[in-house]
């Protein structure tokens, strides 16, 4: 990862990749840098959206044992895009994603 990789503030996804793209060949195609884009997206958006039930179940454990959850993530606007949708939103009580509060781990100030 570059300074083309921005997690602390947020970003247009396409851009992200046409920036990695074009640092490795600037004759790259739009046509694939658009491709790769949404190939990427769609792979972030399943991991937060397809949990394994084992640890969906230990986080359902954990708060109803009345521990509370948080999540602390260095994450691009691109990884987190789908938190809304993800069943791991309803079982945090906070996430804090380094895209939105500008700060990165290990940054005491994320926590």
């Amino acid at each position: 990862f570059g300074s083309e990789h921005e997690i602390c503030e947020p970003t247009q996804h396409v851009d992200v990749i046409r920036c990695l793209a074009h640092a490795i060949d600037p004759a790259i195609s739009e046509t694939r840098i658009q491709e790769a884009t949404q190939a990427r997206q769609r792979r972030f958006d399943h991991a937060l959206i397809h949990v394994r039930d084992d640890i969906l179940a230990a986080l359902a454990q954990l708060r109803q044992r009345g521990i509370r959850l948080a999540l602390i993530s260095n994450a691009s606007t691109a990884e987190v895009a789908a938190w809304d949708q993800s069943p791991l939103a309803e079982l945090i009580d906070t996430a804090v994603f380094s895209c939105h509060c500008r700060l990165k781990k290990p940054d005491i100030r994320i926590f």
